[in-house]
């Protein structure tokens, strides 16, 4: 972490070209990795500078890339205090890596660039034990972030699998869901003499539904994750349209309200050193602490929620895409 200090004072985009360099010196196949597709994203237009496809050394845009790959190395630096945070913040990062066709050799190769940067940029002050130590530093950041970046590989194996499948017969579909398929030879179920916990919480649930003027929610059984089909996706995406036009700040305070009523004891996620981050602080309405239930601040954050939902509605109809980002936001929740 000292020695970090007196790199970032060369600046990340004075560090991040160095970095890139050296990285194509020492392993040219990854400038693949760079198409100019990619490269344009970070291409600052207000520059004038051109953007030449096949010049990686004098490239604006690879220049401000790097410049926050080498931000993303300084912020885990400075992370290295927190492991538990940490670690699941780079196995995310790893998840969305399988977007870009990254491989796990290429991570050695961006450890070498990184020493060489360094040198360059410490000099004699890169002693041994300090290079030793950066190694080390490198090798636990790499290794977490390879580990995410299997896990979306598995997991994008397993959904390709699971869409090649034929659906399941309807008689086995009943069954992993709980139920029996009705047949002449099936025996009726035999009724029971006193009913059970969940069951009572249900009926009082319904019954609660009735009084409010609502028909009850249909339940819910529980299954394991299925590739929705187009159909399914269609009609989603159809409906969507239409939830979207209501505005996504109405259509997450009708949410987070429901959510409450539901179950209040998620109010706790929503502490108000949460809700300040979401607070449109130009407004002047002040934020309550104990009434949820009109929280300027929740209605922001609920907006971003239902943005979130929009999109993952839009990613169905690529699901290779959109489950490792579906799990590297589950794992930013821990």
């Amino acid at each position: 972490q000292k020695s970090w200090l007196v790199v970032k004072e060369l600046g990340v985009a004075n560090v991040g070209e160095i970095l890139y360099k050296h990285l194509f010196k020492i392993a040219p196949q990854t400038k693949k990795l760079f198409p100019l597709s990619v490269r344009q994203r970070y291409y600052d237009w207000r520059s004038g500078a051109a953007e030449d496809e096949n010049d990686f050394e004098s490239s604006p845009a690879l220049r401000n890339l790097f410049a926050k790959v080498v931000g993303a190395v300084g912020s885990a630096v400075a992370g290295l205090q927190n492991i538990n945070k940490l670690v699941p913040e780079l196995n995310a990062l790893g998840m969305r890596h399988i977007n870009y066709n990254m491989q796990e050799e290429y991570f050695e190769f961006g450890g070498q660039a990184l020493v060489l940067t360094l040198r360059d940029g410490l000099g004699h002050m890169l002693t041994a034990d300090v290079e030793q130590a950066w190694v080390s530093v490198y090798d636990f950041l790499a290794a977490t972030i390879v580990c995410g970046l299997r896990t979306a590989k598995a997991q994008e194996a397993r959904c390709k699998l699971q869409m090649l499948q034929p659906p399941a017969p309807r008689s086995f579909q009943l069954a992993t869901r709980g139920l029996q398929p009705t047949s002449p030879q099936t025996p009726p179920p035999p009724p029971q003499t006193q009913p059970t916990m969940p069951e009572v919480r249900r009926a009082r649930s319904q019954e609660a539904s009735h009084r409010g003027g609502r028909p009850p929610a249909a339940p819910r059984q529980a299954r394991g994750a299925v590739v929705p089909s187009g159909q399914t996706i269609d009609a989603v995406q159809k409906s969507w349209l239409v939830v979207k036009e209501l505005g996504v700040a109405t259509v997450g305070e009708i949410l987070y309200k429901h959510l409450f009523e539901i179950a209040p004891q998620t109010k706790g996620l929503f502490p108000s050193s949460v809700r300040r981050r979401y607070q449109d602080w130009a407004s002047g309405v002040e934020e309550n602490e104990q009434n949820l239930e009109n929280s300027p601040a929740l209605r922001n954050l609920f907006a971003k929620v239902v943005g979130a939902v929009g999109s993952a509605v839009a990613g169905l109809q690529n699901v290779n895409k959109l489950v490792p980002e579906l799990n590297a936001l589950g794992m930013r929740h821990i």
